[in-house]
Formats: structure tokens, C-alpha cells, sequence
């Protein structure tokens, strides 16, 4: 998949809303970048995946994403679970990737769980490798904050 999205503007009433995907049982998000938007939804939004449901007809599955990037761009919630690149990823049982992927100049608010990366996961751990996180300008009103596994520079208030 390789997809550009550049001055999106979704203000959604529902539930799971993304640069790229909004509500997905897909497997990989490859060469996509999100820049210059606006995404906001009741809960679950994310940079490039708002919502990621496991798929259980997959044995051993895992979700990917590969160079993926989101810039200048605000990501919110009005209830929780709002994320840079994924708002909330609801598998406990298929692994999650995330590499060569930025979360750049970004602020993210939500009234809940909310993280650089991930807003939330089911996973006790994903694996992020040769991923940065720059300039993240802001998470605000958030009750926990998942800042510590993406974040490399940023002055981000809340972390």
C-alpha cells in the first residue's frame, strides 16, 4: 500500500477515525504519510489507524507498519484512546510492528489513554525499531499518557 494524504479535515461523531484507516482488521500500512490535517472522533483516533480489531481467522498474524510517517497534524479525542500513528490497538493475541515510522510536529488530545505511538494496545508490548518521534508539540487532558517507548526528542506536556 502506498498512500499521501496531505490537509485532511475529519471531524466525526463516531467512533475510530484515521489519516489513513479508520476501523481495520488489515495486516500492514506501508509507504503512507498523513501531513497537515485535522482528525477527531468520539474515541479511537490515530495519525494513520484510528481502530485495529484483531482478525482471529489469521493464525499468527501480526500488524505492520512500515515507514509511515504523520506531520503537522492534530489528532483528538473528546473520550480516550488517541494515538500519533494508531488510537487504539484492540489485539491481545497478533503481534505489532512499527518501523522506520515519525510522529513529527503533532498534538494529541484525548480524555483518556493517549501515547505518541499508540493511544492504547491490548498487547503487554510492541516492537518500534528505527522509529523518531520529533517536535511532538503537545498530549493534553489525558489521564494516563504512553509516552516512554517512541519518544526520542520531544518537550511533549503530559510525558
Amino acid at each position: 500500500m502506498n498512500c499521501i494524504v496531505d490537509n485532511l479535515n475529519i471531524n466525526s461523531t463516531a467512533s475510530g477515525s484515521g489519516g489513513i484507516i479508520g476501523y481495520s482488521n488489515i495486516s500492514s500500512i506501508v509507504n503512507c504519510s498523513v501531513t497537515n490535517s485535522y482528525i477527531n472522533s468520539t474515541s479511537n483516533a490515530g495519525g494513520i489507524m484510528g481502530y485495529q480489531i484483531a482478525n482471529t481467522t489469521v493464525v499468527d498474524s501480526q500488524t505492520l507498519l512500515q515507514n509511515t510517517y504523520v506531520r503537522n497534524t492534530s489528532v483528538s479525542s473528546s473520550g480516550g484512546y488517541t494515538g500519533g500513528l494508531v488510537g487504539y490497538y484492540a489485539s491481545s493475541i497478533h503481534d505489532l510492528f512499527i518501523n522506520a515510522s515519525t510522529v513529527s510536529s503533532v498534538s494529541i488530545t484525548s480524555k483518556a489513554s493517549a501515547g505518541i505511538v499508540v493511544g492504547r494496545s491490548l498487547l503487554s508490548s510492541y516492537q518500534v525499531s528505527t522509529s523518531s518521534s520529533e517536535g511532538v508539540n503537545s498530549i493534553n487532558n489525558v489521564v494516563q499518557a504512553n509516552c516512554d517507548s517512541f519518544v526520542f526528542t520531544t518537550n511533549a506536556k503530559g510525558c
